[in-house]
């Protein structure tokens, strides 16, 4: 199974999401692979999901790529991956209700077309998208 650990924070989320990953991959007894979109061409993101979806062995991604998900979304789609085989986790922070801890792992679940049955957190997807649309925007009034 392919474990994809993300945050729902913002601000210190990169810290926050790499201490809470480490506990949840010492749970799993799974050797974490921390943000390796740092430092590496968004292509390559997508290069390593396909890898780590080959080895067909538990693995632990902790990521805020939106490359590497959106090619594992992909293989699902295409039927070459079955949504179980993948465990999308997003950090998600208590609201109201503290004496839980400040953080919950939230399991998102993945239909067989490869799409999301739950809420995706804000900033995920969205960002990409506004921005491309203001580009297209610039676009139309250049010409």
């Amino acid at each position: 199974m392919l474990h994809i650990l993300m945050s729902d924070f913002t601000g210190k989320s990169a810290h926050v999401l790499e201490e809470e990953a480490i506990k949840k991959a010492s749970e799993l007894d799974i050797e974490p692979i921390l943000f390796p979109e740092n430092g590496i061409h968004p292509e390559f993101h997508m290069e390593l999901a396909d890898r780590q979806l080959r080895l067909k062995k538990d693995s632990l991604i902790v990521t805020h790529s939106e490359n590497l998900l959106l090619r594992v979304l992909r293989r699902i789609e295409r039927k070459e991956i079955l949504p179980t085989n993948i465990s999308l986790l997003i950090l998600t922070p208590y609201v109201n209700n503290k004496d839980k801890g400040f953080a919950y792992w939230k399991n998102l679940e993945i239909t067989e077309e490869g799409e999301f049955i739950d809420f995706i957190p804000g900033g995920f997807f969205e960002q990409a998208y506004n921005e491309s649309s203001d580009l297209n925007h610039i676009d139309s009034l250049n010409e």
